[in-house]
C-alpha cells in the first residue's frame, strides 16, 4: 500500500512540477499579476503568500480566489479565508484546494502575525492533505514562517519559508513535503507605484526569478504586469477598489502549457484600531 502511494505521489509530483504547483500555495490575483512576487505584499492573501503581511492588513476582512489553469479541470485552484486583529496580533484562517477527480491537495491554515517597529513577523501551521482516489489519503502538518522589513518608505524586504520543519509525507521514508524559500525586495518611490523582485527556491530544485510592477492610475484602479522564469510565464492584471471591496483579475501565459486566469476578491470591514 505504501509503495503504491509513494509511486502515485511521485508521478503526481512530476506532473505538478510541470505546472509549478507542488509546494507553492501562493494565492490572489494581485500577486499573480505581478509575477507572483508575493513576499512583500501586505493584504489578506498574505495568509498563504507570506503570513508576516497579515500584520499590516489595515482591517479585518474575508477573501476568496479562483484560478482556471490551462482549462484543465484537475488543475483548478480555489481558496478562501478570513483575518482579524486581536490585540497586538492579527490572526488568519484559510482553506486552499488544488486539483480535481484524479488528485487533490488541500490545506487548512492558521496563521498569526505581529508588527514590531519597522519589522513584521508571521507564521503558523497548515494541515496539508494529499488525496489520490485509487490509493488513499495522506495528511501532514507543515510550519511556515515569514518576515517583512520596511527599511524606509521606498524599500521593503520580505522573506518566507514554507515547510520549515521539512515534514515527511510518509513516515520512515525519504519522501518529504517540498520546502520552499522566498526572498524579495520591493521599491515604492510613490504610493501609487511599486516594483517587486523576488527569488524562490525549492531546496531540491533550481531557483526561480520573478519580477512585477503595479501602478494605480487612480486610487480605485491599478494596472499590473510581471513575469517569472522556470518556465517563462508572462503576467498581466487589473485591480479595482469599489468601497470596501477589492476585486482583482490576473492573466498569465505559461510558455509551455497555455493560459491561466485568476479572479479574487477581498471585503474589508471596519479599520483596525
Amino acid at each position: 500500500m505504501v509503495q503504491k502511494l509513494l509511486l502515485s505521489v511521485c508521478i503526481v509530483f512530476i506532473t505538478l512540477r510541470a505546472v509549478g504547483q507542488a509546494g507553492d500555495y501562493s494565492l490572489g490575483a494581485r500577486s499573480a499579476a505581478v509575477g507572483t512576487t508575493s513576499s512583500t505584499l501586505t493584504d489578506q492573501f498574505s495568509l498563504f503568500n507570506n503570513p508576516a503581511g497579515l500584520a499590516q492588513a489595515n482591517s479585518p476582512g474575508v477573501f476568496a480566489s479562483y484560478e482556471n489553469r490551462y482549462r484543465i479541470e484537475d488543475f483548478q485552484v480555489m481558496g478562501a479565508g478570513a483575518s482579524i486583529p486581536f490585540g497586538k496580533f492579527t490572526t488568519g484562517v484559510g482553506f486552499y484546494r488544488f486539483g480535481g477527480k484524479l488528485y487533490t491537495e488541500q490545506l487548512v491554515s492558521l496563521k498569526v502575525a505581529n508588527k514590531i517597529g519597522f519589522v513584521s513577523l508571521g507564521g503558523g501551521v497548515s494541515y496539508v492533505q494529499y488525496n489520490i482516489p485509487t490509493i488513499g489519503t495522506r495528511g501532514v502538518l507543515v510550519v511556515d514562517l515569514g518576515g517583512i522589513a520596511a527599511i524606509n518608505k521606498q524599500w521593503h524586504l520580505g522573506a518566507h519559508i514554507y515547510n520549515l520543519t521539512q515534514s515527511k509525507l510518509v513516515p520512515g521514508t525519504g519522501e518529504r513535503v517540498p520546502t520552499v524559500m522566498k526572498l524579495g525586495v520591493s521599491y515604492r518611490p510613490i504610493t501609487a507605484f511599486m516594483v517587486n523582485m523576488e527569488v524562490s527556491k525549492d531546496i531540491n530544485h533550481k531557483p526561480i526569478a520573478r519580477a512585477g510592477m503595479e501602478y494605480f492610475i487612480i486610487p480605485q484602479l491599478a494596472l499590473r504586469t510581471g513575469f517569472s522564469t522556470g518556465p517563462f510565464i508572462s503576467c498581466f492584471g487589473l485591480g479595482f477598489k469599489p468601497g470596501k471591496f477589492q476585486i482583482d483579475y490576473a492573466f498569465r501565459n505559461d510558455a509551455r502549457l497555455g493560459e491561466l486566469h485568476q479572479m479574487s476578491v477581498i471585503y474589508a470591514f471596519a479599520d483596525k484600531k
